[in-house]
């Protein structure tokens, strides 16, 4: 719970578009991710093909709404 709250607070606050903010939340989200990937594989709740793939899911969802993103942000420039 407290790394849940920390995530959000960096991510907040990384939408005022403070560089060490946003490098912050990206390197708090992927260390979370692969703590949490390898924790899986090592309790054996999931295969390493469950992981991969659930990784690769997560990476195009990101990289979707990223693009939903700026998509948004260039059409309606008065939401951004």
């Amino acid at each position: 719970l407290q790394i849940l709250v920390f995530i959000m607070v960096t991510v907040a606050l990384s939408t005022y578009a403070v560089p060490i903010f946003i490098l912050m939340a990206a390197i708090s989200a992927v260390v979370l991710a692969v703590l949490i990937a390898f924790s899986r594989m090592y309790l054996c709740v999931h295969f390493f093909t469950d992981v991969l793939a659930g990784a690769v899911v997560g990476i195009a969802l990101g990289f979707a709404a990223i693009a939903i993103t700026k998509f948004i942000c260039k059409k309606f420039p008065k939401l951004a």
